[in-house]
């Protein structure tokens, strides 16, 4: 890609676009300085200067990943300049744009999404929170509120605490505890939300169940919502259920089944997933 190709390229996505501005004072920034000036995730913002870094455009400082700073190349300042050439000379329709993002984020503000993904059953459980905290975030910059975010827990003690933070006090007998909070995940998908994601690349019956409650809320006389199911090409041995594979879009149409290579590739299938629910 040529200079003109690459701005694009970084102005076709946000966080690219946001975090390579952030160096306008030509400056080394730690992601999470970045972070707190855009009000991004720091893994939003991490996401963002590996893409640039390996498309030498900043260049990383230090060797713990904690603790680097970044600052543009040379290729990264002639790229910054083009950027703000291309906006300056598009100002009104990236300025609409904005707007139009702007006042889509305030639209659903309040319009929750249900996230469900299994926990249990992870070969490495901090990784596959790891995984949902990315799914998550995505979700959530899109201006939309997240149900519970337990399943971003990276140990059971972390699950339970923020499953709590959505759910309140869960019993500390074991049967109550598990009929409690089984009971309020299944209110929340037959409850007042606009849409359903899950994460099905791990099997897990609770989560199957959650499915199930979820694409099936028109025979309860509840509200259609769509339902969106995302499977990472080749991550189980076996591949994923029949159950869930065998859902017809012919019979069950607002059930979408989606497998993704990596998180840039989930990333936009929920982004596209997103953009038109109201």
């Amino acid at each position: 890609m040529d200079i003109a190709e690459i701005a694009l390229w970084i102005i076709g996505v946000d966080r690219r676009l946001i975090t390579l501005r952030s160096f306008r004072k030509e400056m080394a920034l730690y992601p999470s300085e970045i972070a707190k000036e855009s009000n991004r995730s720091t893994q939003n913002i991490s996401r963002a200067l590996h893409e640039l870094e390996e498309n030498g455009i900043v260049i990383s400082l230090g060797e713990k990943s904690s603790w680097k700073k970044y600052l543009l190349t040379n290729e990264g300042k002639k790229i910054l300049v083009e950027v703000n050439k291309i906006l300056k000379d598009d100002k009104k329709n990236v300025y609409d744009a904005a707007i139009t993002k702007t006042e889509n984020r305030k639209k659903h503000a309040k319009m929750k999404v249900f996230y469900g993904a299994a926990i249990q059953g992870a070969k490495n459980r901090k990784e596959r929170a790891e995984v949902n905290e990315f799914l998550i975030n995505t979700i959530k910059n899109q201006g939309f509120e997240i149900y519970t975010e337990h399943t971003t827990g990276k140990s059971y003690e972390e699950a339970i605490e923020k499953l709590e933070q959505s759910i309140g006090p869960i019993p500390k007998n074991r049967i109550e505890r598990r009929v409690y909070v089984r009971n309020k995940m299944i209110d929340a998908i037959e409850g007042d939300i606009k849409a359903l994601v899950f994460e099905v690349s791990i099997p897990s019956l609770g989560t199957g169940i959650e499915i199930a409650h979820a694409y099936l809320r028109p025979r309860l006389g509840l509200t259609t919502i769509p339902v969106l199911a995302l499977y990472e090409k080749n991550y189980w041995p076996n591949k994923l259920s029949t159950m869930i594979k065998g859902i017809s879009n012919e019979n069950i149409p607002h059930f979408t089944l989606k497998e993704y290579k990596n998180l840039e590739d989930a990333e936009g299938i929920i982004e596209e997933f997103l953009k038109n629910i109201c």
